[in-house]
């Protein structure tokens, strides 16, 4: 096995920068440009010494000794705490390559990790998940990853199929041996026992793609209500466009951003209304298209104005929608005192705001975090579209049994084979090393 090498801290000047080497032969490597000798030292220990790049000191630096099998890759690591000069980092990385170390590719660490049984594929996708986490949601989501208990529950209910699989492969091959009949009864109650535990697991991936993904959030209104001053205020920044002519915005105008500690993917639409122009009908009908995938939409009032023709038209657009829905009562700083504001009692919560001054702003973020979210931590939640699909194939398999229940045992052993090979997919059992690949160069080098 080759041992690698590589800056395992942002590619920029910091205090403190780490190069993480790791393989059979990280010590004697690392001994090579090391004042100190690490050979016989403990593992999580740490050594304090100078780099030395011919006879010349490069740097004072502290090793960090991680002795295998319990380091993050399985084998023996050190990680050298230096400078955070980019050049001094990028000479040490050079100096332990010609001394006998290869620069480790996007995800190799954690590869080793995962080759050595360190962690599986449902933990090491937990290990990016975590780098990216944007909210303390994606945190605790990505935590439920990385500790095991998604891949706990799968292996569970894999366990059981594989048991009763075997069960029904000694009653069908061997039928002239003194082997308990297998009754269809116990054979639905597993299978639907089974089946339970992954739909339910598989039902949270909804929560999870918002958590990971963010909220697919619409600004909605007629034209001039306020829509791209509401989307800068959110994003904290002049993103769109914003004049006092109508039909300023033809296109949708997307951003990610964090409000009220969750996050969302804005969509900022063009102002719904019967346009005569060609590329405000264009604007109009992709603002539809918007609200129809929508989880959240925000419908923008303008109180300085009366209800209208427009605003009725964009309410009707978004009666057709699922999603939840705020009333965001804008231009409170103009609004006309003597008119009485009208009720959106169809939707779940209304917000008064100015998002020209900001007021009620600190509101709409409760309001928003209120609705997407119950304020519990999540807890194995799927957030990956990978695990997601192999969920669904494994309850797709579960279901199949089910619906051929009356059937004799030998056709249902196909449905429970199905599932087991894709619970072992959720967790990297049985996965094609194409999969493999894919998932680690998602990752970052030097991780």
């Amino acid at each position: 096995m080759k041992t690698i090498v590589a800056i395992s801290t942002a590619p920029m000047t910091s205090a403190i920068g780490i190069v993480r080497i790791s393989g059979d032969r990280a010590f004697e490597i690392t001994e090579k440009i090391f004042s100190k000798p690490l050979a016989n030292v403990d593992g999580y220990r740490v050594v304090y010494g100078k780099i030395y790049d011919g006879k010349k000191v490069l740097d004072t630096v502290l090793a960090m000794v991680f002795r295998a099998p319990n380091s993050y890759t399985g084998e023996d690591t050190v990680e050298l705490s230096c400078h955070g000069s980019p050049y001094i980092l990028n000479r040490v990385v050079e100096l332990l390559i010609e001394n006998g170390a290869v620069r480790a590719g996007r995800g190799e660490f954690s590869k080793m990790a995962y080759i050595n049984g360190k962690m599986d594929a449902v933990q090491a996708e937990g290990v990016i998940d975590l780098i990216e986490a944007q909210t303390a949601a994606e945190v605790a989501a990505a935590q439920s990853e990385l500790g095991g208990k998604i891949s706990e529950k799968v292996e569970e209910v894999r366990k059981k199929l594989v048991s009763l699989s075997a069960d029904i492969l000694a009653y069908v091959d061997y039928p002239d041996e003194d082997i308990a009949d297998i009754s269809s009864e116990k054979i639905e109650k597993t299978v639907s026992e089974c089946y339970e535990q992954i739909n339910a697991l598989s039902l949270t991936y909804g929560r999870g793609r918002m958590i990971k993904n963010g909220v697919r959030t619409v600004i909605c209104g007629k034209p001039n209500a306020g829509k791209s001053m509401l989307m800068n205020s959110i994003l904290g920044c002049e993103r769109s466009i914003v004049t006092e002519t109508e039909g300023t915005t033809r296109d949708v105008v997307g951003e990610s951003a964090v409000f009220g500690g969750v996050k969302l993917e804005v969509r900022d639409t063009a102002g719904i209304r019967d346009a005569s122009d060609d590329v405000e009908k264009i604007g109009v009908k992709l603002a539809e298209k918007e609200l129809a995938s929508a989880d959240l939409i925000l419908f923008v009032f303008d109180m300085s104005r009366k209800k209208d023709e427009n605003d009725e038209r964009v309410l009707e657009e978004i009666k057709k929608s699922s999603a939840k829905k705020i009333a965001v009562l804008n231009k409170s700083d103009i609004a006309v005192k003597t008119e009485k504001t009208p009720d959106f009692e169809e939707f779940d919560a209304s917000v008064v705001i100015s998002a020209k001054t900001g007021e009620g702003m600190k509101n709409l973020e409760k309001t928003v975090a209120s609705l997407v979210s119950d304020g519990v931590v999540p807890s194995e939640v799927v957030m990956n579209a990978r695990q997601f699909e192999c969920l669904c194939g494994c309850a797709a398999a579960l279901k199949n049994a089910l619906d051929n229940i009356s059937m004799t045992p030998d056709v249902l052993l196909d449905d429970v084979n199905e599932a087991i090979v894709c619970l072992g997919s959720v967790t990297g059992k049985g996965v094609a090393e194409q999969i493999i690949e894919d998932i680690f160069s998602r990752f970052c080098v030097g991780k």
